[in-house]
């Protein structure tokens, strides 16, 4: 796992997540998707271990990009000179916070528990494996609350 700490923009696969969102649409719908994924996947290690990992990955990383939207971005979230040193487009964030909905936001929460107490889901099984689990369990907390 290319990871240097338990937050969504500390991790390589979360960073070219982050990347591939802000060269698209960057439409609320791309974000949902994300969601509805993790949502309905029955997550198996046998089967599905990649997707068992990105997927929640994607999902976390659009969780943060919603809460950056409702006003509370990570103390991570990529700034500016990241934007220009990889350039990338900013997140446009007046466009998609007009048409945000408290219920994308509930949804977002509704993952993010999943991805906690899934006890097949590839991400969740490293960090209960690792000795930050704790660490990682409040940092999906915190970004609950940066949701609400």
């Amino acid at each position: 796992m290319g990871t240097w700490g338990v937050k969504a923009f500390e991790d390589d696969t979360a960073m070219e997540i982050y990347d591939e969102f802000c060269n698209s649409e960057q439409s609320l719908q791309e974000l949902e998707e994300g969601f509805d994924t993790v949502l309905s996947q029955t997550y198996n290690m046998d089967d599905l271990l990649m997707e068992g990992f990105e997927e929640p990955t994607k999902a976390l990383v659009y969780a943060e990009i919603i809460a950056a939207l409702n006003g509370n971005p990570s103390d991570k979230f990529p700034d500016e000179e990241y934007h220009e040193d990889m350039e990338l487009p900013m997140i446009n964030f007046e466009n998609l916070k007009s048409d945000l909905k408290d219920e994308l936001k509930i949804k977002a929460i509704e993952t993010i528990n999943k991805i906690q107490d899934d006890d097949q889901m590839h991400l969740t099984v490293l960090w209960v494996e690792s000795e930050s689990l704790d660490e990682w369990k409040n940092n999906l907390q915190d970004l609950k609350e940066r949701l609400k």
